[in-house]
């Protein structure tokens, strides 16, 4: 009887025990089961501003070019109607030489007209002058723009060495490090079209080919 008691204490206290330890268990469960929504909830709030800044960085970039193709485009245009006009007024200035060159005998006995006429023709140098130098203008503006076009688009087709080392490149995330890594971009073209590029890792990597 006295083993049968002291048995049944013991089968008591193991029972006592496994519940309290079971009850511990759902806690500790109910704890990590918690970090882990929270840990699921941050990611996917880092993965919506990843994608918003990318989204945000791609609309910026297609705008700028877009801006720059349009402002080239007018320019070409206007530089069109000016080659028109000139073309034109190179013309009258031809007929205007043709039609009012005179010899020195009516010269003499017409000179009131000859002063008009040759007010005219200063009046159709003077404007053609004026076109001449508004196009020498665009020009300079021209080639600028074209410019900055042109190394726009050399620094998208500059090509990135199979074998770089990006951990040797200064101002890049150890995740970009690894992410370009694995990737391998051949242009940097193709490195800014990455999800999770920065430009800033895109102006470092453009500066370290050039600088090699």
């Amino acid at each position: 009887n006295e083993l049968t008691i002291q048995l049944n204490k013991i089968t008591d206290e193991l029972n006592f025990n496994k519940a309290n330890y079971s009850k511990e268990l759902s806690l500790k469960q109910l704890e990590i089961d918690f970090n882990n929504a929270k840990l699921e909830e941050l990611k996917q709030q880092l993965d919506e501003i990843k994608a918003t800044f990318e989204t945000k960085l791609a609309e910026a970039k297609a705008m700028i070019i877009a801006e720059f193709t349009f402002r080239i485009n007018a320019i070409n245009e206007e530089k069109e109607e000016l080659n028109i006009k000139i073309t034109e007024l190179k013309k009258q200035y031809k007929e205007l030489e043709e039609k009012y060159h005179i010899e020195v005998e009516s010269l003499t006995k017409d000179k009131e007209a000859l002063i008009e006429k040759l007010n005219k023709i200063t009046l159709k140098k003077k404007e053609l002058a004026e076109q001449l130098e508004i196009e020498g203008r665009y020009h300079g503006y021209l080639a600028r723009q074209k410019s900055d076009i042109d190394a726009f688009k050399k620094d998208e087709a500059l090509k990135i060495p199979e074998n770089i080392d990006y951990s040797k490149i200064g101002g890049l995330s150890n995740e970009i490090v690894t992410r370009l890594t694995r990737t391998k971009p051949l242009t940097i073209g193709a490195m800014t079209r990455m999800m999770g590029i920065t430009p800033a890792a895109v102006t470092a990597v453009i500066a370290y080919l050039k600088k090699k």
